[in-house]
């Protein structure tokens, strides 16, 4: 009976030191479990600041590229403005030219009519009033 009893201890023993050993490698395995899931709770911190950045970015990024369109929106307005100036200008130098040959047409006409109209009237023979006095 102390044989078995004896026994029945060495095995009640080896079982608390086999279900100890469990328990010690269960505690270790929770312990790595706690650190991976600090550190995937550290990661995961970490990915939403980069998520925070990456979307903050984006808004600088799109805010740019709006004034960037608004600045190519402008800048083919103006565009547009001068080629319209432009055409304007050579519209106006075309007038311009017409007009100076219109004048230059016109004086000439005009110097021509002076020169016709001086030639041979009041200079020429003198058949004044002057002249008749002196022959009587």
């Amino acid at each position: 009976e102390q044989k078995k009893l004896a026994e029945q201890l060495r095995l009640a023993s080896k079982r608390e030191q086999v279900l100890r050993t469990a328990l010690k490698q269960r505690e270790n395995k929770l312990a790595e479990v706690g650190t991976q899931r600090d550190q995937f709770r550290a990661s995961e911190a970490d990915s939403q600041q980069q998520l925070r950045d990456a979307q903050s970015q984006l808004r600088q990024l799109t805010a740019r590229l709006d004034d960037f369109k608004d600045t190519g929106s402008r800048e083919e307005a103006l565009s547009a403005q001068l080629a319209k100036a432009h055409a304007r200008n050579e519209l106006l130098d075309e007038r311009l030219q017409e007009a100076e040959c219109e004048i230059e047409n016109f004086l000439k006409e005009k110097k021509q009519s002076f020169a016709s109209k001086g030639a041979g009237k009041g200079r020429g023979k003198g058949t004044g009033k002057g002249k008749g006095r002196s022959g009587n």
